[in-house]
């Protein structure tokens, strides 16, 4: 064993204490800026946390320090609060608690941003209303003063009542007719007057309204059976029927906008050829729908020569027959419903059709 042997291991016996408080310190400096730094504030392995310690050729050895295990190295970080710990079946887990002011700041922030939107109103209207009720001054109102009165003091009601006249025929309560009675102490008698007071007596109908409700009867006495309906005013009936009318009109619309689609293709109708880009024996040629493949594609039959197509329905347009025939609607308010062909309007590109009941 060499000199300098000798001589660290007589300081180390001399203060053992002082060696191992700084290794120990070194080595958790070491070990937790490695969690802090590659791990942050996720759940690790503290073996793997060790492994990647060790890398270091310069590193502390933990027989060195106070913990001569990992497993006493995660409690003791555990029960100073510096990380969080807990024991599997696969070992010990850390998570390093991260108490960096700034971050705490940082997290405090967002957690003022997360505020709903509902919370901010509601704060708002909050000072908003205290504000308001700080600003208002109190109104004056009428005050009311206690009743006082010397003990054994009589108390006496003064009521002071009007005379009706003779020629007034205005059938009115009696009670809007009293004063309010007043409280007052005297002890000189007064003339009291007392009023029974009865039920409300039923006013008269007025003359007009009955001289009308009695020639109603009367009419509906002599005319029981009701008026012709053709017998009606045409205006009557013509207000009627325009209602009618707008109500229809109002329903077709809404059925409309209800079954109208950007895809009209349809299984077994025909149509007709329209893209340029087909071989010249099949442009503008009649086709059967044979296959939908999807709303806006299908597969095609060409009736002369029975050629299959794949088309959009870009590619093709609908054919209109001669009047008398069968038609299917394939848009609008009767999709899918099959019609008559009445008549075709090629001026005004429009066609009459009776849909089948």
């Amino acid at each position: 064993m060499s000199e300098s042997h000798h001589r660290q291991m007589k300081l180390f016996a001399e203060n053992g204490g002082k060696f191992i408080s700084s290794f120990s310190s070194e080595f958790l400096k070491g070990y937790l800026d490695i969690v802090r730094r590659q791990f942050g504030g996720q759940r690790v392995h503290a073996n793997v946390v060790y492994q990647e310690y060790i890398k270091d050729k310069e590193h502390i050895h933990m027989n060195a320090t106070r913990w001569h295990t990992l497993t006493g190295l995660c409690m003791w970080l555990g029960k100073q609060g510096i990380c969080k710990v807990d024991e599997t079946e696969k070992g010990w887990f850390i998570e390093y608690i991260d108490r960096d002011p700034e971050k705490l700041k940082r997290q405090e922030a967002s957690e003022r941003l997360e505020k709903t939107e509902d919370e901010i109103n509601r704060h708002f209207l909050e000072k908003q209303i205290e504000y308001n009720l700080s600003k208002t001054e109190p109104t004056e109102g009428p005050s009311y003063t206690p009743l006082v009165r010397p003990d054994d003091t009589p108390i006496r009601l003064n009521l002071s009542l009007k005379t009706k006249s003779s020629e007034t025929t205005d059938n009115t309560d009696p009670i809007q007719d009293c004063e309010v009675p007043e409280v007052v102490e005297q002890e000189k008698p007064t003339n009291t007057k007392f009023i029974t007071f009865g039920p409300k007596k039923a006013k008269p109908m007025n003359p007009l309204l009955a001289a009308e409700q009695k020639a109603k009867e009367q009419r509906s006495k002599s005319n029981p059976a009701k008026p012709n309906v053709a017998e009606r005013p045409q205006s009557t009936t013509g207000c009627r029927r325009k209602a009618l009318d707008d109500l229809m009109e109002k329903e077709e619309a809404l059925k409309d906008k209800r079954n109208r689609r950007d895809y009209w293709l349809t299984e077994g109708i025909e149509v007709k050829l329209i893209n340029r880009k087909l071989p010249e024996d099949v442009r503008l040629r009649h086709a059967a729908v044979v296959k939908m493949l999807d709303n806006y594609t299908a597969i095609v039959r060409v009736l002369r020569d029975g050629t299959k197509i794949k088309v959009d329905q870009e590619h093709v347009q609908t054919v209109v027959p001669p009047p008398s025939s069968t038609v299917m609607v394939v848009n609008g308010a009767y999709r899918g419903e099959y019609a008559t062909l009445e008549q075709v309007d090629k001026d005004a590109g429009c066609c009459d059709l009776t849909i089948a009941t």
